[in-house]
């Protein structure tokens, strides 16, 4: 248990993605599937500011990273879309630019 902490602190810091955190490492033949969770649970609407926790849904998007020697790497990304009271707007939260109609080919 104490070793697989260490590894998502590690693998953490090569991802340098600050607003995630790793939920677990797997490995299956030659691919390594890195499943991530947000440090944060509340964020600031984009329309007025205003920090919210009202998560409306999530969904989960697979992003293809560099290969770590010589095996691919998928990040299993949670897209959350938030709802502001304040505003009554939706937005979807943004971790790092990725094109709106991305596939599992986006490299970050």
């Amino acid at each position: 248990m104490q070793a697989d902490l260490k590894m998502n602190f590690f693998v953490e810091d090569l991802i340098n993605l600050p607003k995630v955190r790793v939920r677990s490492v797997v490995r299956e033949r030659e691919a390594i599937f890195l499943q991530l969770g947000f440090r944060e649970e509340e964020v600031a609407c984009p329309h007025c500011g205003k920090k919210t926790g009202e998560l409306n849904q999530t969904r989960t998007v697979r992003v293809r990273d560099l290969p770590i020697s010589g095996q691919l790497v998928y990040l299993q990304i949670p897209r959350r879309q938030f709802y502001c009271k304040k505003c009554q707007q939706y937005f979807t939260e943004e971790l790092f630019p990725m094109p709106k109609l991305s596939s599992i080919d986006f490299t970050l």
